[in-house]
C-alpha cells in the first residue's frame, strides 16, 4: 500500500469535497482532476466507490425494511403500527445513519489534514483497481 500526499491545499480541499457529498460530486472531481493529482484521483474514486457502496447497501435495507413494516401492518388487526414497533425499528436505522455521517466527516478531516485516508476494505480494493488501469 503506497501513501500518497496532496500537493496542494487544492488538492485536499477537492478530497474533502469528494467525500462529503455524494457520488456525482465525487465523480466530476475525479473527472477532472484525475490526470491532474493521483491523491485527488484517488480519494476521488474512493468516495466514489464509498457512495456507491453504501447506495447498494441502503437499497438492500429499505428494501427488508419496507417488506418487514408492510408484514407487520398485516399481521396486526389495525393499520396502526404501536410506538414501540416503531422504535424498534427506527433506532437501528438512527443509528446507521449516525455512523455514516460520522465515517462521511472523519475521512473529509483526513484529507483535509493531508492524510492518506483508507477506508477499511474498500481502499485497498480500489488502489488494486487503479493499479491495474
Amino acid at each position: 500500500m503506497r501513501k500518497i500526499k496532496p500537493k496542494s491545499l487544492e488538492d485536499k480541499i477537492l478530497a474533502a469535497i469528494s467525500h462529503f457529498f455524494n457520488v456525482i460530486v465525487a465523480i466530476i472531481v475525479w473527472a477532472v482532476q484525475k490526470d491532474k493529482s493521483k491523491y485527488v484521483r484517488f480519494q476521488a474514486i474512493q468516495a466514489a466507490a464509498y457512495h456507491i457502496l453504501i447506495s447498494i447497501i441502503n437499497a438492500i435495507i429499505f428494501t427488508v425494511a419496507f417488506a418487514y413494516i408492510f408484514t407487520i401492518i398485516f399481521k396486526s388487526e389495525s393499520l396502526v403500527i404501536r410506538e414501540d414497533s416503531l422504535w424498534k425499528i427506527a433506532s437501528p436505522f438512527l443509528l446507521y445513519i449516525l455512523v455514516l455521517w460520522l465515517t462521511r466527516l472523519i475521512a473529509t478531516i483526513c484529507v483535509l489534514r493531508g492524510k492518506d485516508f483508507r477506508y477499511p476494505w474498500l481502499g485497498k480494493r480500489v488502489e488494486k483497481f487503479l493499479n491495474n488501469k
